[in-house]
């Protein structure tokens, strides 16, 4: 608790933090199927699509290939397509503090890059990195949204599926 109240005092202010960059992948399937995940601080009804924070001069096409990599123990993704939307969003006080604390940097959310990914390798190929996926799993497009709890994340997803055409 002290911890926090410390973080607290030391914050700047929200306003005045930028945006972590960011990219994330719907990731695709040979039968259509679309790779969502679990990340280890979820709880177990929280899900969202694989990716991850940009490294510093990092292109987020080239970031996002890297992610799934890292994430998911495999090369066999094709980047399809980049959406012309970035997904912007803002984190909760926890999460702006256990970023801090990881990073040393703060951080008021997120913008994320959002890119139509195809899956070229077997369901089996797919290792999750378990110190940041707990569960992964591929979904049908009409199933997908029921999956996504958060803030606006059904909203993006179902504009990425309208824009991306499945």
């Amino acid at each position: 608790m002290l911890e926090s109240t410390y973080m607290i005092t030391q914050m700047p202010s929200i306003s005045s933090m930028p945006y972590r960059q960011g990219a994330n992948a719907m990731v695709l399937n040979s039968e259509g199927e679309i790779f969502i995940v679990q990340k280890t601080s979820y709880k177990d009804s929280e899900w969202d699509l694989p990716g991850g924070g940009l490294e510093d001069d990092e292109l987020p096409s080239e970031g996002v290939l890297r992610e799934l990599e890292e994430e998911l123990g495999s090369k066999d993704f094709e980047v399809l397509a980049q959406s012309k939307s970035i997904n912007q969003f803002e984190w909760p006080l926890e999460v702006i503090e256990r970023g801090y604390s990881k990073r040393n940097k703060w951080y008021r959310g997120q913008q994320k890059h959002q890119f139509l990914v195809k899956f070229s390798g077997n369901k089996n190929d797919i290792k999750l990195q378990e110190e940041e996926i707990k569960k992964a799993k591929w979904v049908k497009p009409a199933d997908l949204l029921a999956h996504f709890v958060f803030p606006g994340q059904a909203e993006n997803a179902k504009s990425l599926i309208v824009e991306f055409s499945l």
